[in-house]
């Protein structure tokens, strides 16, 4: 259970577990798509990451409040994931219904947001407070 009293940003934690749950419900909403509009793999690419990344998202965002990760660097990763993930998939949905890359290098920027977000993710979990 989130204990909101223990962490000052309590309703940090309900908009970051939400907007996880977002991401996994537009997952499987992008993986319909790809299923029945026979839109082929660019969307089945982007529903993968979303649906791949936002579990995790979620479990992150529960612990915030934790001893587990440092608070600034943990939200600081998962914002940069979680926007990594977003322009990297909604490159991919752009893509895959014939509208062209967002911008120049869009999905490659994207996936590597979301890794570097990963990354200082795990530095924060690795360099927690005692």
């Amino acid at each position: 259970m989130i204990d909101e009293a223990s962490d000052a940003g309590g309703m940090s934690v309900r908009v970051f577990f939400s907007l996880a749950c977002l991401m996994m419900a537009s997952g499987v909403g992008v993986a319909a798509l790809a299923a029945h509009a026979g839109a082929g793999r660019e969307l089945a690419t982007a529903s993968s990451l979303l649906v791949a990344n936002a579990p995790m998202l979620g479990a992150a965002s529960i612990a915030f409040p934790s001893r587990y990760l440092r608070p600034v660097t943990g939200r600081l990763g998962w914002v940069v994931a979680f926007v990594g993930t977003v322009l990297f998939s909604a490159d991919m949905m752009s893509r895959g219904l014939g509208y062209g890359a967002i911008f120049p290098d869009a999905a490659p920027i994207g996936g590597s947001m979301d890794i570097l977000g990963w990354l200082v993710v795990a530095l924060s979990v690795i360099f927690r407070r005692n």
